[in-house]
């Protein structure tokens, strides 16, 4: 089952918490750095474009998400509410919700 979104996927992986109610295996899950590392520089590595897209460096592409809060401090029981305000793909801006 993949998650389809960042929040989903922090809420579920970081702090254990699955759709179905139930909390499972929070003793291993992942912090919200590491999973926001597996989706970006692990996912693009997978992908095998990790030469130009998974981090914010001079010469890559520049696709990020804005998210509307800060997935670092808010309580992981929330971060599956938090949504996209800004997505820029390829240094153009192609969503704006702010």
């Amino acid at each position: 089952l993949l998650i389809p979104n960042i929040p989903e996927a922090i809420y579920c992986g970081v702090g254990g918490h699955f759709a179905d109610g139930g909390t499972y295996n929070v003793q291993n899950m992942l912090t919200v750095a590491e999973m926001l590392t597996a989706w970006t520089r692990n996912g693009q590595y997978n992908c095998f474009n990790e030469e130009r897209l998974g981090t914010l460096e001079a010469g890559k592409l520049a696709d990020i998400a804005v998210l509307d809060a800060d997935v670092f401090t808010l309580p992981v029981e929330q971060v599956k509410d938090v949504k996209v305000a800004l997505t820029i793909s390829d240094g153009r801006i192609v969503y704006n919700a702010l």
